[in-house]
């Protein structure tokens, strides 16, 4: 939540339709970092992109920017990994900004150490999304031409 105002205050500039949480890990277990890292690397590619973290689902945007976004014809047990490409096949401009990612506090994860399940089911959800989005071109009309960069999380 702290990090809101920072990613509003980027979002208000006017030049982006969408602002994406870049997760900053602190001590996360190598696993999940390579397993994130290793994911990214496969958005970013399947969808032509450059972003750090695309499946962060931590985004800001105006409502009927997120109800764009959103859309999409098949199901998905996982379309929170795809806001940034989805945004990116909408045609929106996007910014990214750093945020702390923090350990879990309470609870647990639905996750496994080595979730090989999550990870195959991911994959075969990016094909799909992929083909599903293959033919649809950005709407330049939606898109704001300042290109995106990256705001530095202050110390």
């Amino acid at each position: 939540p702290e990090d809101i105002p920072r990613l509003y205050e980027r979002f208000a500039r006017g030049d982006v339709n969408v602002v994406q949480g870049v997760r900053i890990f602190e001590n996360a277990p190598w696993i999940r970092l390579a397993i994130s890292r290793g994911l990214n690397v496969l958005l970013n590619t399947a969808f032509g992109m450059h972003a750090r973290d695309n499946k962060s689902g931590f985004i800001l945007c105006r409502r009927d920017v997120l109800f764009q976004i959103l859309r999409h014809r098949f199901r998905y047990r996982y379309f929170q990994s795809f806001l940034g490409p989805a945004a990116k096949v909408h045609g929106f401009a996007m910014a990214e900004i750093d945020t702390l990612h923090e350990p879990r506090r309470a609870g647990t994860s639905f996750l496994p150490r080595i979730p090989i399940g999550v990870i195959l089911r991911l994959c075969w959800e990016t094909l799909k999304y992929r083909v599903e989005t293959w033919c649809e071109r950005p709407h330049e009309s939606k898109a704001r031409s300042t290109p995106a960069f990256t705001i530095p999380r202050s110390a």
